[in-house]
């Protein structure tokens, strides 16, 4: 397939995701519907090449250490410092999964595997993007299509279940405002005031 008919296709089925998002409210999110798209798409003969075909893969890979860059300039250190409670949370369930996947992990698939998937599972598809690269480059592709696997298990199991839980948290905060106006208005003015 050229690189133009490929770009078009892809970007296709990512509108088609976002439009889906918009309409279920995020029940169904724009990866979600992407992912089962072409998992559909492959079965009904839609070229595996398209990726590389594409040249995506390449740019995005380009592209993953500019956004890290990018994201690290811009955090707010005041803001980080007054909201150290998330940021330590954060931290120890990232350093939980890396243990837990490690020990568990080594068990069941291998060390080698157990280590290529914490990053993927706490840092989803900077990670992977990065790791696969990497792996592919050391030769070890059997290890990279795993790390694919697991990223691509993890958006099907997690994502509905995350969607779930923050419609929750969100109807939660709604009808919390609802019912003291007072505190939302303080709120909305302390943020006002960051800005």
């Amino acid at each position: 397939m050229d690189m133009i008919t490929a770009i078009t296709v892809l970007l296709v089925f990512f509108a088609l995701g976002d439009v889906v998002a918009k309409l279920t409210g995020g029940t169904i999110s724009m990866v979600l519907f992407t992912s089962l798209a072409f998992l559909v798409a492959f079965w009904l003969g839609l070229p595996i090449s398209i990726f590389d075909d594409s040249n995506l893969l390449a740019i995005g890979t380009f592209m993953v250490g500019l956004m890290i860059t990018s994201l690290g300039t811009m955090l707010d250190f005041k803001q980080l410092r007054e909201q150290w409670k998330a940021g330590l949370t954060a931290l120890l369930a990232v350093s939980a999964i890396a243990v837990v996947l490690y020990f568990v992990g080594s068990l069941l698939v291998g060390r080698e595997m157990a280590l290529v998937s914490s990053p993927i599972i706490a840092g989803g598809s900077a990670a992977t993007i990065i790791i696969t690269s990497e792996l592919e480059q050391m030769g070890l592709s059997t290890i990279a299509v795993f790390a694919v696997l697991v990223y691509v298990t993890q958006k099907f199991v997690g994502i509905p279940v995350a969607s779930a839980m923050l419609k929750k948290e969100a109807r939660r905060i709604v009808k919390e405002r609802e019912l003291n106006p007072a505190s939302a208005e303080k709120e909305k003015t302390v943020e006002e005031g960051q800005d």
